[in-house]
C-alpha cells in the first residue's frame, strides 16, 4: 500500500478541521497528496477510498488538480462484472452513493444490479458476511 492510505484520509481530516492546522502545513501536505496521486500508475482500491475521502474536503481549485486522476482510478479500481463481487474488491456501490455522485455516469447501467446483489446478500438478521477471510497467524 502506498501512501494514501491513510494519509490522505488523514489530510481530508485536517481540511474538515482546517481552523485548527497552521494553513501553511495544510497547504504542504495537501499539494504533497495532489502531487502523490497524480503520479500515481498503479492503482490500489483502498488508497483510492482515502483519496476519495480527501477529494470530498477540499476546495475546488485543489480539487480539480486530482480529478481527472481519481476519474482514471475509479474506473480502474472499481469492480464492476458481478460475478466477482463475491470476492474481496470494491463494488460500484462503494464510491457512488447517489444519482448525483461525481462517478454515477461510470456505473448508472450497474448500479440497480450492484444493489439488488446487496439486497440478496444481507442476511435475515439485517448483515452481510465480509467477502474476506482472516488469515491465521
Amino acid at each position: 500500500m502506498g501512501m494514501g492510505n491513510p494519509s490522505a484520509e488523514i489530510i481530508g481530516l485536517l481540511h474538515h478541521y482546517k481552523g485548527l492546522v497552521p494553513t501553511e502545513f495544510l497547504d504542504d501536505v495537501t499539494q504533497y497528496a495532489i502531487d502523490y496521486v497524480n503520479h500515481l500508475n498503479k492503482f490500489e482500491h483502498h488508497e483510492l477510498l482515502s483519496f476519495l475521502k480527501l477529494s470530498e474536503k477540499l476546495p475546488d481549485k485543489q480539487y480539480n488538480l486530482m480529478s481527472n486522476k481519481l476519474r482514471e482510478m475509479v474506473k480502474a479500481c472499481v469492480t464492476d462484472a458481478p460475478e466477482k463481487w463475491d470476492s474481496y474488491c470494491l463494488q460500484p456501490i462503494q464510491v457512488v452513493n447517489s444519482p448525483r455522485s461525481e462517478y454515477y455516469d461510470l456505473f448508472a447501467d450497474i448500479i440497480p444490479m450492484n444493489l439488488n446483489y446487496l439486497v440478496t446478500k444481507q442476511t435475515k438478521d439485517g448483515y452481510w458476511e465480509p467477502t474476506w477471510v482472516l488469515g491465521t497467524i
